[in-house]
């Protein structure tokens, strides 16, 4: 490799030993968690599959969710999306450490994305220089998010545990007053009076924040009752994976399947003020709420 190529050593030194700490504390979780099953009093485990839902194989699903972060997302969608382990000590504090160590990952990812050129034209050369780092260390990643995903731990005296998808939601995305003006422009030239309507209803408004409108990602959350000085409550909390008790004794659960949810035909009206379409069929909303 050319020397033009290669990254900074100072960040490639910074990335190995971050990306280094994230594999160590991965195995010594693992470990624990397997650990966990063995003997006359095992922690038990549930994972949402056809069989063995509180078997090895269910532990073994689990802690291989935990592993293959850094592995593509299989084609057939056969990621397991989510489970429970009840953890000793132990494994606790192994996978606090966790993720703890992925923490640092990403701190590091962004000390290296922002080195050099705060110049716009450098951006691009930064992201090089990032792809450059972690070819060097050896961290092929394929999704830094999902290596950044904490590993969700809940307290003690947890009783339920429940799972629910959240689907067919949308949120508005801010248009940059460049890219909007461009986009006038061109209605300008093609329909001079649409363009002419529009420039009155964002002139309108006091802040019409201009936006389009993007649908997000089925998002899964748990749901967990849990006991205080004696009383019950609830909360619920986006996951991403693995939830983790701190208790010997399985919670009551519940698991319901994406497909379950896919019956909400209707989208979610998305929050971000009273918003209205700019032009039928233009893909642009203004917050129409607070008039001049």
């Amino acid at each position: 490799m050319s020397t033009e190529n290669r990254a900074d050593p100072a960040n490639v030194m910074l990335l190995r030993g971050v990306y280094h700490r994230l594999l160590e504390a991965q195995s010594r979780a693992i470990t624990t968690i397997m650990d966990d099953a063995r003997g006359d009093d095992p922690y038990p485990c549930f994972a949402p599959l056809p069989s063995g839902q509180h078997s090895w194989e269910a532990r073994f699903a689990l802690a291989n969710s935990i592993k293959d972060v850094f592995d593509a997302i299989p084609s057939d969608g056969q990621k397991l999306p989510s489970g429970l382990l009840c953890a000793s000590p132990e494994s606790i504090e192994a996978i606090t450490e966790l993720n703890n160590a992925k923490t640092a990952l990403q701190a590091a990812v962004a000390t290296i994305k922002s080195s050099g050129s705060d110049d716009k034209e450098k951006v691009n050369q930064r992201v090089q220089e990032l792809k450059r780092t972690m070819k060097e260390v050896g961290f092929a990643a394929a999704d830094l998010k999902r290596v950044y995903a904490k590993i969700r731990i809940l307290g003690s005296d947890i009783y339920r545990v429940g799972w629910t998808w959240g689907v067919n939601h949308r949120t508005y995305k801010p248009i940059d007053t460049e890219v909007l003006e461009r986009r006038l422009q061109g209605l300008e030239r093609d329909d001079p009076a649409a363009a002419e309507l529009a420039r009155t209803r964002l002139i309108s408004f006091d802040e019409p924040r201009p936006a389009t409108l993007f649908a997000l990602p089925d998002q899964l959350r748990v749901n967990y009752g849990y006991i205080v000085d004696g009383k019950r409550k609830n909360k619920g909390l986006p996951v991403s994976g693995v939830v983790v008790v701190q208790q010997k004794a399985l919670p009551k659960i519940k698991w319901r399947d994406r497909d379950s949810h896919k019956t909400q035909e209707n989208p979610r009206e998305p929050k971000g003020g009273f918003r209205k379409e700019l032009l039928p069929g233009w893909g642009v909303y203004y917050d129409a709420s607070r008039p001049l």
